[in-house]
């Protein structure tokens, strides 16, 4: 199991720190790419020394490796808040829809560093675990919330664990269109990936 420094018990001078350096490296692989990106870019994106960097990490492979970490760590932080929401399954579900379209709209080179990140999991055996992991954190969320769906009689899914992941496959490829169309991200395509998920989960409120 990879264990990323940003997980680890660190101070909260530090922790501001390492999160300035790897808003600046995202920023500098959404506009750059990965090979491209160097140690100065990443200074002068995120106003972090070169001192500073060097003391938190080794190299430039070493802070997109832990940046994966760092990005696990968010979307664990965004399913969370959702998961805490006072309401039933399926507008948690619609919840979720909803904020990845609004990342999707406003991530910017956000999102596009996340689209090189993945890109570098085929070649990278610790940013690929960790993709892996995020992929496994939505598709649990989805399975809970699909089965608490079941007992509550909203949904009439048989296959909980094969829905789950059809319904992150949704949002994944809703992810990797808007890379190459943004206008995929629009209000009207979140709306239909709802009533896609809501034909998905048999939600019973249609029939």
């Amino acid at each position: 199991m990879v264990m990323d420094k940003s997980a680890r018990m660190i101070s909260p001078t530090a922790r501001k720190t390492r999160q300035r350096i790897f808003d600046g490296a995202m920023e500098c692989i959404g506009q750059n790419g990965y090979e491209k990106t160097t140690i100065d870019d990443i200074i002068f994106a995120s106003g972090v020394s070169k001192g500073s960097i060097y003391y938190h990490f080794k190299d430039k492979g070493e802070i997109f490796r832990e940046l994966t970490g760092f990005i696990l760590a968010e979307h664990r932080e965004r399913l969370d808040q959702v998961r805490q929401l006072d309401v039933g399954p399926w507008e948690k579900i619609c919840c979720t829809i909803v904020r990845v379209f609004e990342k999707l709209r406003w991530g910017g080179a956000r999102f596009v560093a996340g689209m090189e990140l993945a890109s570098l999991a085929q070649r990278n055996p610790a940013i690929h675990e960790i993709q892996v992991l995020v992929n496994d954190l939505y598709q649990q969320f989805f399975s809970r919330l699909i089965s608490e769906g079941n007992e509550r009689g909203e949904f009439m899914v048989e296959d909980v664990e094969k829905t789950s992941y059809l319904l992150y496959a949704l949002l994944d490829g809703v992810f990797l269109r808007s890379i190459v169309q943004p206008e995929y991200a629009s209000k009207a395509h979140c709306q239909f990936i709802i009533e896609s998920a809501k034909k998905l989960l048999r939600f019973k409120a249609e029939e």
